[in-house]
């Protein structure tokens, strides 16, 4: 498959960073239904960034929206939303 993923920031101060996220995936899967879109999402992100140590640590949050090209299987859903919690560290 092939994919784009772009994530945006701006730091406000030596803290704090809003940023987005964009990624889109298309998958080249082919599935035992014969369907074309297996596989294929696009995501987006809004949150937060919190820095505490500079750029050697942070946590991030915020909310995720993500839309596939064909429903969840056994459900009549092709979307799902989240809130998502992270943290990063260097050392």
């Amino acid at each position: 498959g092939s994919g784009f993923y772009g994530q945006l920031g701006f730091l406000i101060g030596q803290k704090w960073q809003p940023w987005i996220l964009y990624e889109t995936f298309a998958s080249d899967a082919e599935s035992v239904a014969s369907f074309q879109e297996d596989g294929n999402y696009d995501t987006y992100r809004i949150g937060l960034s919190w820095f505490l140590d500079g750029q050697h640590a942070n946590i991030k949050a915020g909310y995720e929206m993500v839309n596939m090209k064909q429903k969840l299987e056994g459900t009549d859903k092709d979307n799902l939303s989240s809130f998502v919690l992270g943290f990063f560290t260097t050392y």
